[in-house]
């Protein structure tokens, strides 16, 4: 079977030089999505089958000078090679790749290894076609305009909020939650991809099961990277017949509005990411697509309470995607207190201009989400607090990339980012979030259980004596 695939990343931090990526669509279906006439002319059956896979291969088996020429280019270059269950007698398809389910579930694990020729780009007359097919679909204006209504309606109502950090291992998912932990937002719904999936939960949380108000939570991504988006998916397995991945997505994910960076050249983006883009434009929710993109040209996006920050980079490479998308300042309200909570993604924070958005006074940045799960990043950016016992919060599972880096965690301390919690020390049980505040806020506490049952409390200690009786 041929493949078509862009290479995924070139990062090189932790372990992860040793293998790179490969985001793959199947030769029948790009043929099928060809004469369909691009991604959103085809059915969303079709492309839940067999549209996207994701190919783990070592650095040292493909060609320098090949991985020089994707590094250079400002765009996609896209691959080509041939996949079998079993090395040619010739030696052509000899190179060893694994399956990497960006779901993570137990059929995932049972694929057999593959082997993959050395991958040569494509022709030109491919290369042109795969920049038809895979083109965003174009969502107006006017859909940005009704899905910032919805969060201005949601965010003008007099009432406690704060902002938790789920557990999910080696990804990220924020939101903004009530007085009793019940979400009205989201920031990312990531979960960790197959290679990183010992530092999930067991069992992972039920984040659809509550909700604040009687329409679902909107999600705002902050960028594409597989770790904030994958915990929509409900399975990501490989066909053997066919040859390539089928995806399955968990219930009620999609049926709800999201807000995306629209996708520019170069971010790079392969079929995987089209996948969801292609299904988010496909659902209805509301009698409405459920796609939203930011639009261009717009820096900033302020409600009462919630900023919404555009991110902007003049680098072209691996950055570009972490650089370039969506961060959010929330403004956290007890009942007694108020303060700042910065949520970043994985961008660097020179990339958000925040001296143009945050008022002089730093003590009311009260809390923060660590940048890229505590990676490294310019140290020189990071926004100083005053206020007493800030709180920065790392998302982190067990992981190849080296997060969080232990020198910059200390850099966060220097700028007052003193009381440093990981995601991950506190998922135990049903305790799955972790509450990006100080120590001196009020928490929010789930009355009704739901919280505790779906694994999204933020302390157990602090329901009522009588709950468990």
């Amino acid at each position: 079977m041929r493949y078509f695939a862009v290479l995924e990343s070139l990062d090189d931090e932790g372990d992860t030089p040793q293998h790179v990526y490969l985001d793959c669509v199947a030769e029948p279906t790009f043929k099928m999505m060809l004469q369909a006439g691009g991604i959103n002319q085809v059915p969303a059956a079709m492309a839940d089958e067999y549209m996207g896979a994701v190919l783990q291969v070592r650095r040292d088996e493909l060609e320098p000078q090949l991985l020089d020429r994707i590094n250079a280019h400002s765009t996609r270059l896209w691959l080509q090679f041939t996949v079998s269950d079993e090395r040619d007698e010739d030696g052509s398809v000899n190179i060893p790749a694994t399956f990497v389910s960006l779901a993570s579930t137990a059929d995932a694990l049972e694929v057999p290894p593959l082997y993959i020729s050395p991958p040569t780009p494509a022709g030109d007359d491919m290369q042109n076609d795969a920049e038809r097919i895979f083109r965003h679909p174009q969502v107006g204006r006017a859909a940005f305009e009704r899905f910032a209504g919805r969060l201005q309606a949601l965010f003008s109502r007099e009432e406690q909020r704060h902002v938790v950090a789920y557990y999910v291992g080696q990804g990220n998912c924020n939101a903004i939650v009530d007085q009793v932990e019940h979400p009205v937002m989201f920031f990312d719904l990531g979960w960790p991809i197959q290679t990183n999936i010992a530092g999930a939960p067991s069992p992972a949380p039920r984040l659809f099961d509550i909700q604040a108000f009687d329409e679902a939570p909107p999600v705002v991504l902050s960028h594409w990277d597989w770790d904030h988006w994958a915990y929509a998916l409900e399975s990501w397995s490989y066909d053997r017949n066919q040859k390539a991945a089928r995806a399955r997505w968990k219930p009620g994910a999609l049926e709800r509005p999201w807000l995306v960076p629209a996708p520019d050249r170069a971010m790079k983006l392969g079929p995987s990411h089209y996948l969801l883009i292609m299904k988010l434009f496909q659902q209805r929710y509301m009698g409405r697509r459920a796609l939203h993109y930011w639009p261009k040209k717009m820096d900033t996006w302020d409600a009462e309470h919630l900023t919404i920050i555009k991110c902007h980079t003049k680098k072209k490479d691996v950055s570009h995607r972490n650089n370039s998308g969506l961060a959010m300042i929330v403004r956290i309200d007890d009942g007694r207190k108020t303060g700042l909570v910065l949520l970043p993604g994985d961008s660097e924070f020179d990339s958000m201009h925040l001296g143009d958005i945050l008022p002089e006074d730093t003590g009311r940045l009260v809390g923060m989400v660590a940048s890229h799960h505590g990676g490294k990043l310019n140290v020189f950016s990071i926004p100083e607090t005053k206020a007493p016992n800030a709180r920065l919060v790392v998302s982190t599972g067990k992981n190849g990339y080296g997060h969080p880096n232990t020198r910059m965690l200390e850099n966060y301390g220097l700028q007052g980012w003193k009381d440093q919690c990981h995601t991950n020390y506190g998922g135990i049980g049903r305790v799955g979030a972790t509450l990006v505040q100080p120590e001196s806020f009020d928490k929010p506490i789930c009355r009704c259980g739901g919280a505790v049952e779906a694994g999204m409390s933020s302390n157990l200690s602090e329901l009522p004596a009588d709950y468990f009786i």
